[in-house]
C-alpha cells in the first residue's frame, strides 16, 4: 500500500499555469533526426532506427521500440522516406515509416501543441501474419523503485512489483527521480520490468489484417513532482491530441453482427477440445452422451503425402471426410504459398501453408466441410482463422492468382464466409466456432469466436494478460454478446503450478460468466489427481441464465443466475464483496469443500487477489 497524496486545488492552478509553454513549439528535419522543441521538452528521433531522446529539465531518457517477431525482439531499420513535416499554429508534427522485419512497418507520428510543456508519440505497426499476433512497446533503462498513478481518492505510489507487470489502465504514470521526475500520459498501459519502465497498447497484441495496425500512443514530459502531471492530463486531454485517444470500444457501428449464434451455444456453460480423431461412430457417441460435436479444420496448412514424415500427426479430421486424399497437397502443387523469396512456406514437417487465391483449393474445401457436415456434425472449429502470409506465386511462375487485387487473406475470409453459409444449409442450429483471437470483422460470418491463451498461455507458468487487457475486450465485444454472439476462452491451465490451477480456473470462469463467454481449457485439470474433483466441479457446474448484467461490489464484480452467482476480485489486494441477493440461503462454493450463507438479502465475501469464487444455491 503507498501513501496518499494530497493534491490541492491551488496547486494544481499554479501547476496548470507553470505547464504552458512561454513559446510555441518547433520543429527541425536533419538528415539523421527529426527535433521537435516544447517548453522544457526536446525529443529527437533518429531516422536510422526510429529510437527517441528526450531531453528534459529533470534529465534524459532514450526509448526505443521492440517489436514481436518469430526470432525475438527486433527494432526498425533506416526511414524510407524523408519524414512528412507539419508547422502550423496549432501544432508542429512529422511523419515517418520505418521497415522492420517480416515485411512489416512502423509508422510513428510525433507532435507538440502551443501551450502545452510536452510532446507526443503515435506509433503504429503493420500486421505480422501467418498465425502470429502482433506486439510491440516502448521502454527505457530506469531503476524505479515505485511509481504514482492516479486513484478514485486522489494519486497513490505505489512499490514497482520485482517481476514484469503492467500497471492499471490511468491517464498517466508519474515515475520519480532524485529531482523531478517523468510523466507518461497514454492511451495504452504502462508497466515496468526489471530492466526499467515500458508503454504497451492497450491490448497489448492483435491479430492484424493487412493494412491494420497495432495503436500506441503517449505523452512524455519532465516535471516537478505528480501534482504537475495531474494537471498536464487534464490540460492535455482537454485538446484533441490523437496521440491521447483511445477508441471508444462500445462504439461499433460498422460491425455487422449477423444472425444471432443458436440458443443452445448462448445458454451453455462451457466449451471444450476433444484432439482424438474422430468418426460418424464418435459423433454419435457425443450425441447420445448429450454434447455436440463441433469438428476441428485446419486449411491455412495441409500435409503432403510425399513429403510428410510417417510419424507426424495428421489433423484431427474425420477419415471419412476426406476418403480420397481431397487436401493431399502431393496431387495440388499450385495450391502452395509461396514466400517473397519464392520458396514454399513450410508449417511444420510435411505440411505447408496454402494459397487461397486458387479456386479449387476453395471448392476442394467446401466438399470437405460438407461431407464433415454429412456425417452428423453440430459443426466447425476453424482453426488459425486468422489474417495468412501473402503468397507470391506469380512472380515466380509458380501458378496464377486469378484475382492479383485480392490478398491471401481477402480470399481466405471469402471462403470462411462460405464455409457458414454451407454449415448454416444443415440448420440454424449448426455453428461455426473462429479461432481467431475474436476479430469483430468476423462476427457476421460465424457464431463464436476463440481467444486462445487467454490469460493463461501454453507453457507459461504465470498469467499473461493483466486486468486492464482482459477489461477492454470484455467492453470491446460486449455489442457482440448482446447480439447473440458467443466469445470463447481457452486457457491453458495444464501450464500452470498444480496448487494453482484451482485458482486460475475459478478466476477464468468468472470471468466468462460475468460477461456471456464461454470457457474453454481443453480438459487440463483432468490431467493431475489432484485436480480431479475441482474439473468434476467446473464441468458439471449449471448456473441457468443471468438475473442480470455484470454489476461492482467494492472492488469486485458479480453476476446473479438463476443457480448461483459469481464473483471476480480482478485486483491484487484482498477483497471484501457485500452482494445483493434475490433470496437467502446456503450455497456450494464450487471446488472448494464449503458453504457460504446469505441473509437479510445479502452475500458477504472476503476475496483473495486476482480470485474467482462460484456459488450455486443448495436448493
Amino acid at each position: 500500500m503507498g501513501h496518499r497524496i494530497a493534491l490541492i486545488a491551488a496547486l494544481i492552478t499554479l501547476a496548470c499555469a507553470g505547464l504552458s509553454s512561454p513559446k510555441p513549439p518547433t520543429l527541425e528535419v536533419s538528415q539523421d533526426a527529426v527535433t521537435i522543441h516544447s517548453g522544457g521538452q526536446t525529443l529527437t528521433v533518429a531516422l536510422a532506427d526510429a529510437s527517441l531522446q528526450l531531453d528534459t529539465p529533470y534529465g534524459s531518457r532514450d526509448l526505443v521500440v521492440n517489436i514481436g517477431s518469430p526470432s525475438g525482439w527486433v527494432h526498425p531499420s533506416q526511414a524510407v522516406s524523408p519524414p512528412k513535416v507539419y508547422r502550423g499554429t496549432d501544432a508542429v508534427a512529422a511523419l515517418m515509416t520505418f521497415p522492420a522485419p517480416n515485411d512489416r512497418k512502423l509508422v510513428l507520428h510525433v507532435d507538440a501543441y502551443p501551450g502545452i510543456d510536452a510532446v507526443f508519440i503515435k506509433s503504429g505497426v503493420t500486421g505480422l501474419y501467418g498465425g502470429v499476433s502482433d506486439c510491440y512497446f516502448w521502454a527505457w533503462s530506469e531503476t524505479l523503485d515505485s511509481y504514482i498513478t492516479p486513484t478514485m481518492s486522489g494519486p497513490e505510489e505505489r512499490k514497482t512489483p520485482p517481476k514484469t507487470t503492467r500497471f492499471d489502465y490511468s491517464d498517466w504514470v508519474f515515475f520519480s527521480g532524485k529531482t523531478g521526475g517523468l510523466a507518461v500520459l497514454t492511451n495504452g498501459v504502462v508497466g515496468c520490468m526489471p530492466g526499467g519502465p515500458f508503454i504497451n497498447a492497450l491490448p497489448k497484441s492483435r491479430f492484424l489484417r493487412p493494412g491494420e495496425t497495432l495503436d500506441i500512443g503517449f505523452g512524455l514530459a519532465g516535471l516537478g513532482d505528480a501534482s504537475e502531471a495531474a494537471a498536464l492530463s487534464k490540460l492535455a486531454r482537454g485538446r484533441s491530441i490523437p496521440a491521447l485517444k483511445r477508441a471508444n470500444i462500445r462504439a461499433q457501428a460498422k460491425t455487422d453482427y449477423g444472425t444471432p449464434a443458436p440458443d443452445w451455444l448462448r445458454n451453455a456453460d462451457t466449451y471444450d477440445g476433444w484432439y482424438r480423431d474422430w468418426s460418424d461412430d464418435m459423433i454419435a457417441k457425443a450425441h447420445k452422451s448429450g454434447a455436440r460435436a463441433i469438428i476441428r479444420v485446419d486449411y491455412t496448412r495441409l500435409p503432403n503425402s510425399e513429403t510428410q514424415p510417417p510419424a507426424t500427426d495428421k489433423p484431427n479430421m474425420p477419415d471419412e471426410a476426406d476418403p480420397d486424399s481431397l487436401l493431399d497437397l502431393a496431387k495440388h502443387p499450385d495450391w502452395v504459398c509461396i514466400d517473397s523469396q519464392g520458396n514454399p512456406r513450410e508449417s511444420g514437417p510435411g505440411f505447408f501453408n496454402t494459397c487461397f487465391h486458387q479456386p479449387d483449393l476453395r471448392h476442394a474445401v467446401l466438399t470437405h466441410v460438407c461431407n464433415i457436415m454429412n456425417l452428423g456434425a453440430d459443426g466447425v472449429f476453424l482453426d488459425n482463422a486468422v489474417p495468412v502470409r501473402e503468397c507470391y506465386g506469380p512472380q515466380f511462375g509458380k501458378h496464377t492468382h486469378p484475382n492479383p487485387d485480392a490478398t491471401n487473406t481477402d480470399d481466405f475470409e471469402a471462403l470462411a464466409r462460405e464455409i457458414y453459409k454451407l454449415v448454416k444449409s444443415f440448420g440454424q442450429d449448426k455453428i461455426v466456432v473462429h479461432n481467431s483471437g475474436i476479430a469483430p470483422s468476423h462476427w457476421s460470418y460465424c457464431d463464436a469466436q476463440m481467444w486462445e491463451g487467454f490469460r493463461f498461455d501454453k507453457g507459461a507458468s504465470e498469467p499473461v494478460n493483466e486486468w486492464p487487457e482482459l477489461q477492454y475486450a470484455a467492453e470491446e465485444h460486449a455489442d457482440a454478446v448482446r447480439h447473440g454472439k458467443v466469445p470463447v476462452v481457452l486457457a491453458y491451465l495444464g501450464s500452470m503450478p498444480a496448487d494453482q490451477c484451482r485458482s486460475g480456473t475459478l478466476y477464468t470462469y468468472a470471468f466468462t460468466r460475468l460477461y456471456g463467454w464461454l470457457m474453454a481449457d481443453w480438459l487440463d485439470p483432468t490431467v493431475s489427481p489432484e485436480n480431479q474433483n475441482l474439473a468434476k466441479a467446473i464441468y458439471t457446474v449449471r448456473l441457468g441464465r443471468p438475473l442480470g448484467d455484470a454489476k461492482p461490489a467494492g472492488d469486485a464484480l458479480y453476476r446473479v443466475f438463476e443457480k448461483g452467482i459469481v464473483v471476480l476480485n480482478p485486483t491484487r489486494a484482498a477483497a471484501s464483496a457485500s452482494i445483493p441477493v434475490p433470496r437467502d440461503g446456503m450455497l456450494a462454493d464450487v471446488a472448494y469443500d464449503r458453504e457460504v450463507t446469505a441473509s437479510d438479502g445479502k452475500l458477504a465475501l472476503e476475496m483473495a487477489p486476482e480470485s474467482g469464487r462460484v456459488l450455486v444455491w443448495r436448493d
